[in-house]
């Protein structure tokens, strides 16, 4: 995999050319997990201030609050790193929510695929920036000793 050479003083490169990195109010933030507890909010945040903000779930009708502030819906599987891929075209940076599935009958190997796919879709859109959060363990019950 190639990856883009991006020039210009904030990457210590001062060859002439272009500086091809986007604009500040250029850049593409893309949400998983929209309309989860934290997906929203950050989401939301995003949009009152004016960002380029693309949506990501598994129901378009649940995306419909954040796509009527302007947000760009995409529908996509968490475990699909096909269409991950193509959620996080053109993005700079991704918040990558890996969703809770306690329905699923191995919940670890479940969580393992999503985190996968998402690994593999950032990898292979070239997004600079990510955060990713897992929700399995954020209580205190079902943890190791």
């Amino acid at each position: 995999m190639e990856i883009p050479v991006m020039n210009g003083p904030a990457f210590g490169i001062e060859e002439e050319g272009p500086d091809i990195r986007p604009s500040k109010e250029d850049r593409m933030y893309v949400i998983t997990g929209a309309t989860g507890n934290t997906g929203s909010v950050i989401a939301e945040k995003l949009l009152e201030a004016g960002k380029e903000v693309r949506v990501v779930g598994r129901d378009l009708k649940r995306l419909e609050r954040f796509t009527q502030k302007g947000a760009e819906p995409f529908v996509a599987d968490a475990t699909d790193a096909g269409g991950l891929t193509r959620a996080l075209s053109g993005a700079d940076a991704v918040y990558a929510m890996i969703p809770p599935n306690p329905t699923s009958p191995d919940v670890h190997a479940y969580e393992e695929r999503v985190s996968d796919a998402l690994a593999t879709a950032i990898a292979k859109s070239a997004v600079r920036h990510a955060v990713v959060l897992s929700s399995y363990g954020a209580s205190s019950t079902g943890l190791a000793d």
